[in-house]
């Protein structure tokens, strides 16, 4: 699954390479490395301009919610000083997984819908700016779509699985490309 992953991803990528405009900026998102023992974020950010950006999301979850989430995400930057931007950001999406309960076992597969929305800050480091750090909070609230019989007993997808309501990240990145 984690192959398939990170080949879409890769596609996705050179696709955005190529179709966008040459001075784009094109950055990549990485999970912080502490989220590692529960899942694996890549985001790619495509600024529009200055203000303005779109990323795709995709990652991988295991452990207690193992699954797959996807989601497009719309963020609007303001600068603060040279090297931090403070954002507000928008997200949609979905995600497919299951749950193992520590008392009810198994509640999964399912899919659900996903959407969210915040603010956070984006750190550019060193003097080419080229590696930076996002940490970002938010709310988000997901819907089941489909479900098992005995999916109605979520316990830690809603509480700190990929369903949890605070939205609170934290990511590494590198800039592929600079204006």
């Amino acid at each position: 699954m984690q192959k398939k992953l990170y080949s879409v991803l890769v596609i996705v990528l050179l696709s955005a390479i190529t179709a966008f405009k040459v001075n784009a900026q094109v950055a990549i998102h990485l999970s912080n490395p502490l989220g590692l023992m529960s899942k694996a974020r890549i985001k790619i950010e495509y600024r529009l301009d200055d203000r303005n950006a779109l990323l795709l999301s995709t990652t991988g979850y295991w452990g207690l919610c193992p699954g797959l989430q996807g989601y497009v995400e719309y963020r609007n930057y303001h600068f603060v000083s040279r090297k931090t931007e403070l954002f507000y950001y928008g997200k949609l999406g979905g995600g497919s997984g299951e749950e193992f309960g520590i008392d009810h076992g198994d509640t999964g597969p399912f899919t659900y819908a996903l959407a969210g929305a915040g603010m956070g800050y984006h750190f550019n480091m060193g003097r080419s700016q080229r590696f930076f750090m996002d940490l970002a909070f938010g709310l988000k609230g997901c819907a089941k779509i489909t479900a098992t019989p005995n999916g109605d007993d979520f316990q830690f997808f809603y509480l700190t699985g990929p369903g949890s309501v605070a939205d609170v990240n934290f990511h590494l990145g590198f800039k592929l490309t600079n204006r």
